[in-house]
């Protein structure tokens, strides 16, 4: 038997010394407890998952989000830190989150690092960021150092093993002392028990060096602790769902959020359509919307999937590398710094990690307690609100306050006398019994096989009722071999015998959840899915209640339901003690690096983009020197080479397409035809001004909420609600006419995430037609919308710039939405009737139930309509009427030399200028006023991107009129024509245009067919504005391939597995087709009535 020492009494017992119990101890120390214990299995000043750092903390801080809580709240909940967790709780998070920061902050730890409170990464573009942007790299050794001073003891090399019950109400914990060689057992009487054991590691195979169970992402020795309050009767939440990190492949270390770079193909090509280049402020985050893209690329033989941080600026890396060392990286920068590995010449392999249990497992009250009466628990152990340093903070000192209180009013009671302790003490002196006995690591790992094969989580990872029951089977045996086989030699191995208990009770908790759960969820994925009982606790839909313990003191074989014996399953035989096979060498990262890509043997698009690459040039400097063809000037075979040079980059994407147009610059310069200065003048083009001030109008809206809850509101409308063809009718002509006045790829992020949410909440299945219509209009709708104004899309305002070259009109605001809107009216009609015919829905909507209230809750959840949405209404109705009716007025004012003034470019800058003029609120702390758009909202919304382009795209236009190459153009396509009437012709341009889009991007169509269909114009007789504005609508109808079209991409990247690409190609077929025929129809007979 193992020695047993004296008896320890404390008021509050804390096990586990990270974030959470130090925190606890803090608070509880501060509230007056005197008799306050943590006992830590390794040491408390470097113990846990932040005991090297961590470099962000998820809060709300007025001074820099404003005065309402509600978008950082709301981002929170949609983040992976507030999945699956309860609302109320975390809300009372946020309020108490900034008191937190300042509190540390006061006691040393850095977190202003830049000066300043900075919140970066971890978020989507034009969303709040809810993560504080801190050094805690010394936040152990603070909060140690606090704890002491309140009087916090500490026993560290004591592992917590066991926790007992007196009657209903927890009374203690048996300890072990392994700061020898030979362990003792320490009983301890506790008024209050506080669990903060972090999060579990080692349950499942480890996803990259299967045979090295330490190489996690996080620290391998938090293993097990839910066991514990399991074991005592404790409810559980959320641990069917266990979660999945990503990082560098083969050394496993988490933070991918800290990289500055993009995740790209072999070949260089960015994978999700949310970055293209390297962004300190958002970091790529393609992992977090498409959960599964590291395993998809693999799968379908793409991949790897690079981090690729070569575009990174010196100074990005270099604070790239601090925030690695506040996060804890350090021995990921030293093997890089060791074996030569660059980021910003090397790509580093990223891949999704084992699954583990971080955020699940107790569920707490909004003070930290259990269900058990006197134990809290605090960290990445709760299930409905621990996940990450911030709520481990927040738990923590909410528990030790409670705690606190608590045990004022209870007495001491013999826990050292429980059953419970004895048959622990019983079980674990057996194993040092048998020192020849069975190394605990062949059961962790047969475990783990166990859990891998029979409870699989993740992508394409499937659980059946059959595989669970196999699971337990197998579990149960593996449990009984392994409490009669298993060995200790020493203090060490005891530790780990007794983890390994833990982790096979979280794998049994895991496996019973699983199974109660018969719907697929997250990476929860279920044969043949079917609704069940809400096990919701909350409005939220991530608010999820998982399987409840056994009630405390249940015969270990009565844990699981009798499993069929016909199963036929053989005794698991516990592996017997073999000699390790020798350790194999770490594979080092430079072999799986972007270098080592380019030295792989040349992938078909690596040599078709060097292909193109080279033939730009050589196309230009063959044609530069041969005479002018028919109908050319003098120079237009020069004007042609170099226009030829750009159009070959643009069609095939050899460099991102505002890149291609910066070498404008050059190459026209080089060639003589158009000089430098005068290509840098187009930046001052009235476009560019319109572009300016009309991102900054529709980015007031972004960064209010208001187009979200426009979705929301739309889809709760009273003849809407609950009926599925009023429903995707209603998102069709929402998304559709919002896209009239905001940027696609935003509405079709915001339009895939609220299907996808329907889609979740319904249980549907992805084949079923109403996800069919919802993901397909998810990108539709947007790209029909966009046409009714020049606001909705890059497009429309590159085919104002170049109408302006070509044919010398300014096309007006009110010009272009006269006949814009009545198209996207009719369009989107056309395109509900295609997809009604594509993917029925039925008036009751087979497999389609929409839950009470959900919608209304989610526009509830966004809070009563705030200022900032109020200021961004005004703004846009004011631009509009300006827009459409501002020279009249101010005609009708006698305001004449004003009237002449109001040209869409004008306005959309005053309006623009006017958002950073409009006071919302007060800032608190300073009392200064808070406007509608600051300067760093309006940069970040700026199209900088749809501006550098335009800069290339203006001066093709007028390099072609230079060269009189349009003029040759479209009498080379007239002779193909020969003599036919001139509205077929247009047809024919409108047509050719419409599908041309479909396999290059609209911004490359667009200047090239342009000047050709106003040449053509002046031939064949048609009017040749109209003709232009007709060709510059159906460009905008990108919807049947990913790689022509991003709002297509973003769909397919965001649906979790809803969109299927084969419905893009067969709707947008379709819509394209019949698209292109009203277009044409409504110019020809509408046009001239407007125009």
């Amino acid at each position: 038997m193992i020695p047993v020492k004296p008896v320890i009494e404390a008021d509050l017992l804390i096990v586990g010394g990270g974030i959470g119990g130090l925190m606890a101890g803090i608070a509880a120390g501060k509230a007056g407890c005197k008799n306050v214990v943590i006992m830590e299995k390794c040491h408390a000043r470097r113990s846990g998952s932040g005991a090297t750092g961590n470099d962000h903390f998820n809060c709300y801080i007025p001074s820099y989000h404003g005065d309402d809580i509600e978008p950082v709240f709301k981002e929170t909940m949609q983040s992976l830190v507030g999945q699956l967790k309860e609302p109320s709780l975390m809300h009372k998070f946020l309020e108490k989150s900034f008191e937190l920061v300042q509190m540390w902050d006061a006691w040393g730890v850095n977190m202003r690092p830049t000066g300043d409170w900075e919140c970066k990464g971890h978020a989507l573009p034009g969303k709040p960021r809810a993560f504080l942007k801190y050094d805690g790299s010394d936040q152990k050794k603070v909060l140690v150092r606090e704890a002491k001073a309140v009087g916090v003891k500490f026993y560290n090399h004591h592992p917590v093993v066991e926790l007992a019950r007196v009657g209903d109400r927890i009374a203690g914990a048996l300890a072990v002392d392994i700061s020898t060689e030979q362990p003792a057992f320490v009983p301890v009487r506790a008024k209050t028990v506080l669990l903060a054991t972090g999060l579990t590691h080692r349950l499942y195979m480890n996803a990259s060096t299967p045979g090295f169970m330490f190489n996690t992402g996080h620290c391998p020795n938090c293993a097990g602790g839910q066991g514990l309050g399991w074991r005592v009767g404790a409810r559980m939440v959320n641990m069917e769902f266990p979660y999945t990190h990503a990082g560098p492949k083969y050394l496993q270390r988490c933070g991918k959020a800290t990289w500055i770079g993009v995740y790209r193909y072999p070949d260089g090509k960015p994978i999700g359509p949310f970055a293209t280049k390297s962004d300190p402020q958002y970091g790529d985050v393609t992992s977090d919307i498409w959960n599964s893209v590291f395993e998809d690329v693999m799968r379908k033989g793409t991949g790897p999937a690079y981090m690729d941080c070569s575009d990174a600026t010196d100074e990005q890396m270099a604070y790239m590398r601090w925030a690695m060392t506040g996060e804890g990286l350090t021995a990921l920068l030293t093997y890089m710094e060791k074996e030569g590995i660059d980021p910003q010449k090397h790509g580093v392999e990223f891949m999704r990690y084992e699954p583990i249990l971080h955020g699940r497992g107790l569920d707490v009250s909004d003070e930290g307690e259990t269900s058990v009466p006197g134990l809290f628990a605090a960290g990445d152990l709760v299930g409905n609100g621990g996940c990450g340093i911030a709520l481990a903070a927040y738990l923590g000192w909410e528990g030790g306050m409670a705690a606190a209180a608590q045990a004022a009013t209870v007495d001491f009671q013999p826990a050292e006398e429980t059953e419970s302790i004895r048959k622990r003490m019983e079980l674990l002196s057996s194993f040092m019994d048998r020192p020849e006995g069975a190394d605990w690591k062949d059961a962790n790992m047969a475990l783990q096989q166990i859990m891998s094969d029979y409870a699989p989580a993740g992508p394409a990872k499937v659980r059946s009722e059959t595989l669970l029951n196999a699971g337990r089977d197998y579990l149960k045996q593996l449990r009984h071999s392994a409490e009669r086989q298993m060995g200790a030699t020493c203090s060490h191995t005891l530790m780990r015998a007794a983890e390994v208990l833990d982790l096979m009770d979280c794998g049994e908790a895991i496996m019973n959840a699983a199974l109660a759960r018969q719907e697929t969820r997250a990476n929860h994925v279920r044969s043949s899915p079917s609704p069940t009982r809400s096990l919701r606790t909350s409005s939220s839909p991530w608010a999820l209640k998982a399987m409840r313990s056994s009630p405390a003191g249940a015969p270990s074989a009565s844990r699981f339901p009798a499993s069929s014996e016909k199963a036929g399953n053989a005794p698991a035989a516990f592996p017997a003690r073999q000699k390790p096979p020798p350790r194999r060498a770490f594979p080092p990262l430079r072999n799986h690096t972007l270098g080592a890509a380019m030295s792989a043997p040349a992938t078909p698009a690596l040599c078709r983009q060097i292909a193109f690459f080279a033939l730009g040039p050589l196309l230009c400097f063959s044609l530069k020197d041969l005479p002018p063809l028919e109908g050319m000037n003098p120079d237009g075979m020069v004007c042609l080479a170099g226009c030829a040079w750009l159009m070959l980059w643009w069609m095939t994407e050899v460099l991102p397409l505002p890149v291609t147009s910066l070498m404008a610059v050059p190459i026209f310069g080089f060639l003589g035809v158009m000089a430098p200065d005068k290509v840098f003048a187009t930046i001052g083009h009235p476009a560019m001004m319109l572009i300016f001030g009309a991102t900054i109008i529709v980015g007031v809206w972004k960064e209010s909420n208001l187009i979200e809850r426009y979705a929301y509101w739309c889809f709760n409308l009273p003849f809407v609600r609950g009926n599925p063809v009023r429903m995707v009718l209603i998102f069709t002509f929402g998304a559709g006419v919002m896209s009239a006045i905001a940027p696609n790829i935003p509405l079709t992020i915001l339009f895939i995430s609220i299907a996808v949410a329907i889609g979740k909440s319904c249980n549907l299945a992805p084949d079923n037609n109403m996800m069919r219509s919802l993901c397909t209009l998810s990108a539709i709708a947007p790209a029909l919308g966009g046409v009714g104004t020049p606001l909705g899309g890059a497009p429309n305002i590159v085919v104002i710039a170049i109408v302006a070259t070509v044919l010398g009109h300014d096309i007006t605001f009110w010009e272009w939405s006269a006949l814009g809107m009545p198209l996207v009216f009719v369009t989107l009609f056309a395109c509900f009737a295609i997809t009604a015919l594509l993917f029925p829905v039925g008036k009751a909507g087979k497999g389609f139930s929409m839950p009470e209230g959900y919608l209304k809750k989610k526009i509830e959840a966004l809070g009563p309509v705030s200022a900032h949405e109020h200021a961004a209404i005004w703004i846009m109705v004011v631009a509009l009427v300006l827009w459409c009716s501002g020279p009249q007025i101010f005609s009708a004012l006698g305001l004449e030399e004003e009237a002449r003034m109001m040209t869409a470019p004008v306005i959309a800058v005053l309006m623009g200028a006017s958002a950073f003029l409009v006071p919302i609120r007060r800032d608190r702390e300073s009392g200064r006023l808070i406007f509608a758009m600051n300067w760093d909202q309006a940069v970040r919304n700026i199209g900088w991107g749809i501006i550098v382009l335009q800069i290339g795209a203006i001066a093709f236009g007028q390099v072609l009129l230079k060269g009189g190459v349009d003029k040759w153009m479209a009498q080379c396509i007239q002779m193909l024509l020969g003599d036919i009437h001139g509205l077929l012709v247009w047809f024919a341009l409108v047509f050719i245009t419409g599908f041309f889009s479909q396999i290059i991007m609209s911004l490359a169509v667009i200047p090239l067919m342009l000047p050709i269909t106003a040449g053509l114009a002046g031939i064949y007789g048609f009017d040749p504005l109209l003709a232009c504005i007709s060709v510059g609508f159906v460009s905008n109808l990108t919807t049947m391939f990913p790689f022509s079209s991003v709002p297509v991409a973003a769909v397919i990247a965001g649906s979790e597995g809803y969109a299927q690409p084969k419905d893009f190609i067969i709707s947008g077929f379709l819509n394209t087709t019949i698209v292109t025929v009203i277009t044409f129809g409504l110019c020809w007979l509408v046009g001239p009535m407007v125009l």
